[in-house]
């Protein structure tokens, strides 16, 4: 096995595991021709990138100088290529490569044929792509949202160093803002230091609580040399007009960071950061999670820190796993046991069960079944209600030894916060080193939208592989569409507002020399012009009584001319009902309850080839208790002129019938009065009845949680008796 390490001045120390020792290369020597490699996705520069070309041997580059191991056909071995704390530790792409070994002989370089079958598709999705300097070296990481209140979406791009000298040195990681224009284009870039060293990752959010977006870095060293092996976290308190105030820096703890989250993890509003990483160096034992609980002014506390449940934690995400309300870690580690030297294997993911105050219990493990892990994401994407892993890796099938095809573990979320094994899907790429999640394609299903750091597993530009979802967790294959940049990171967002998500990848020149810094490119969705939509949702019945059958019928109406095609979504809030085809414009789902509630019904078309999707306004479907009602007179018979007075009673074995609810009292159909019930009880007094029989009526309308009902009763009205005659009796006479 072979690694990675800088020794004194600056050289580059290659070591072989199996047989020890080590040669040592000068990292600045110029007569070494510089090469175009293979971008990782956590890097710190153009000039401080380890790259690796797909060659036999296999070929490194650190700092523009070409180091080749030289030829030795004794055995094949399975390689490892890594940074150390001073590269950060990330783990390289990791080739099956022929004869290598320490030895004097002339160095032999041989081109390589990829066996990946890639499709890369130029044009169709997207806009050919559009490039940006990054505002720094190395870009790893990049966010949008509006920094500067103008209503147009920017962009911040995290570089992992601000600058470099001239003989390579970091001068500090960097914050590059490109205020964006509204078309999808962007001004030039604005750097801001962020407090530390190599810039791995960042989010953004108002941490001071003045309402202004801020950013939040992870720094992976709080040194050039990464001495101290502590990352930091920079703070850019922003000025909400773009513009943002110096860094201000907390220490994350004794480890080497990777990856940052940020989330209110302890409920007191104030936002809290979760930096992810190796040990206190990579390849060595557990993988490490510091959580730093926010103070609410930029600055956090002193980490705490956590075992990751397998080495080295690339990358670590936040979401209720369990349902609980409380946040939970999720954290994709590069290889399942802790031994020294276990990473790069195959991944392994850690759950960190959050008890709501900031801290959290030991980690469950779940293996992701893709080799070298790179990142990770987090979405409900088959509308159970309970998130969703996404691991992405360099490669996805076998160890980088089947032509290299990075990939994607799909691990579903079940309601108690396990995970169900994993389904790999491929990148159409190699080195799939990021991975978000967007509905590209407008049909209410979430896609998979994976950075690869090359198109076709040969040194070249990156792509981004798409991979379009069916809505129930499973995906279509992977088609790839060119960036013109060796992608490290991947963001989805409408930046020109066309209500149509574009991709932004950020990475390093794909020629060696041909940009003076890193670069962003800009793809803009070119999906067919749709037709907009409108849909409106009806119910049969609202509210609806007890086990009564309620249908909701939903009208979809289409600018095109043709016939609209599709299916209708119901929903339940995020409870998924039904799918149902829409046949002449509309789609019906019926069902019946039986408890007192109310519902959030929503019917979402789908949208066809010439017909965009829409989604109908939230109808409240409410669901009533029955109810009872007795009806009671003052007498009867009574006698002409005299005062009747009628007392309608409502109840239910499911509650009190709350006052103010309406009663209307009848003389068959001739309304008589509306009388608001108190205490359960409304009345209504009369002296105006004609001498006959009546039936009175009396009628509960009912609310949303309590339904109609109505009780009946005779009236008998007699005219005065004669000299003589008996009176009638003025008992009470209970309602039929």
């Amino acid at each position: 096995m072979t690694g990675l390490r800088l020794g004194q001045n600056g050289s580059l120390l290659i070591r072989d595991y199996t047989e020890g020792g080590e040669v040592e290369a000068s990292c600045f020597d110029d007569s070494l021709i510089p090469m175009e490699g293979y971008m990782p996705r956590k890097v710190t520069s153009s000039n401080f990138r380890l790259q690796v070309a797909l060659l036999l041997p296999v070929v490194v580059v650190v700092l523009g100088a070409k180091v080749a191991l030289p030829q030795d056909s004794s055995r094949e071995l399975k390689d490892r290529l890594s940074r150390s704390p001073a590269l950060i530790g990330r783990p390289m792409f990791h080739a099956k490569r022929n004869n290598m070994s320490r030895s004097t002989e002339p160095a032999f370089e041989a081109d390589i044929t990829t066996k990946l079958p890639v499709d890369v598709v130029e044009a169709s999705l997207f806009l050919p792509p559009v490039t940006y300097g990054s505002g720094g070296f190395g870009p790893t990481s990049a966010a949008i949202l509006d920094l500067n209140g103008d209503g147009k979406p920017d962009l911040a791009v995290a570089n992992g160093c601000r600058g470099v000298t001239a003989d390579g040195t970091c001068t500090g990681g960097g914050v590059a803002i490109l205020l964006g224009n509204g078309d999808g284009t962007f001004r030039p870039s604005v750097s801001y230091a962020t407090g530390g060293f190599f810039s791995f990752d960042m989010a953004t959010g108002d941490v001071n609580g003045d309402g202004n977006p801020d950013l939040i870095v992870m720094n992976s060293c709080a040194t050039a040399g990464c001495a101290t092996n502590s990352p930091s976290v920079g703070v850019l308190l922003g000025k909400g007009d773009g513009t943002f105030h110096p860094a201000l820096v907390s220490r994350a703890g004794n480890f080497i960071g990777l990856s940052l989250a940020v989330s209110d993890l302890n409920a007191d509003g104030k936002l809290d950061v979760v930096v992810s990483g190796c040990n206190t160096a990579c390849f060595q034992g557990s993988g490490k999670l510091g959580v730093l609980l926010g103070k609410g002014d930029g600055f956090f506390k002193s980490a705490v820190l956590y075992n990751t449940g397998g080495q080295d934690a690339e990358s670590v995400v936040i979401a209720d796993a369990n349902g609980d309300g409380k946040p939970d870690l999720l954290v994709a580690n590069c290889a399942t046991a802790n031994i020294d030297n276990a990473c790069p294997g195959y991944g392994v993911v850690g759950v960190l069960v959050g008890r709501g105050d900031g801290t959290f219990k030991n980690p469950s493990r779940y293996s992701s079944d893709v080799y070298a892990t790179r990142a990770a994401a987090v979405s409900d994407v088959n509308g159970d209600g309970h998130p969703d892993l996404f691991v992405s890796a360099e490669c996805g099938f076998g160890i980088c030894d089947n032509g290299g095809e990075g990939g994607v573990s799909v691990m579903l979320g079940n309601a108690d916060g396990t995970l169900q094994s994993p389904v790999i899907y491929g990148s159409a790429g190699c080195d799939a080193n990021s991975v978000t999640l967007a509905d590209l394609n407008r049909d209410d299903n979430l896609d998979l939208v994976l950075s690869n750091g090359a198109a076709d597993c040969v040194v070249s530009q990156g792509s981004v592989g798409v991979s379009m979802g069916n809505g129930d967790g499973t995906f279509q294959a992977a088609k790839a569409y060119k960036t013109g940049v060796q992608n490290s990171f991947v963001v989805a967002g409408d930046v020109n507002g066309d209500d149509k998500i574009d991709v932004i990848t950020v990475g390093a020149c794909v020629t060696a020399g041909s940009c003076a810094n890193g670069l962003v490119s800009v793809l803009l969705n070119n999906s067919p012009p749709h037709s907009a939509t409108t849909t409106a949702l009806t119910s049969s019945l609202n509210p609806a009584p007890f086990y009564k059958v309620v249908t909701y019928t939903a009208t979809v109406t289409s600018g095109y001319t043709g016939p609209v095609t599709g299916t209708v979504t119901f929903k339940d809030g995020s409870l998924l009902l039904k799918v149902v085809p829409l046949i002449d414009d509309q789609a019906t789902y019926s069902s019946s309850y039986n408890k007192i509630a109310s519902h959030s019904i929503t019917a979402t078309y789908s949208g066809d080839a010439d017909s965009a999707g829409s989604t109908s306004a939230p109808l409240i479907q409410y669901i009533a208790a029955p109810t009872q009602m007795t009806l009671l007179t003052s007498g009867s018979p009574s006698l002409l002129n005299q005062e009747v007075k009628f007392t309608a009673t409502v109840t239910s074995k499911f509650g009190t019938v709350p006052d103010g609810g309406q009663i209307l009292f009848s003389d068959g159909n001739i309304p008589l009065a509306s009388v608001a019930i108190v205490g359960g009880t409304a009345t209504y007094t009369t002296s105006s009845l004609s001498a006959k029989t009546h039936f009175i009526r009396a009628m509960y309308l009912g609310t949303n949680t309590f339904a109609p009902s109505a009780k009946g009763i005779s009236q008998v009205v007699q005219k005065p008796p004669t000299t003589g005659s008996r009176s009638p009796s003025n008992a009470a006479n209970p309602g039929t």
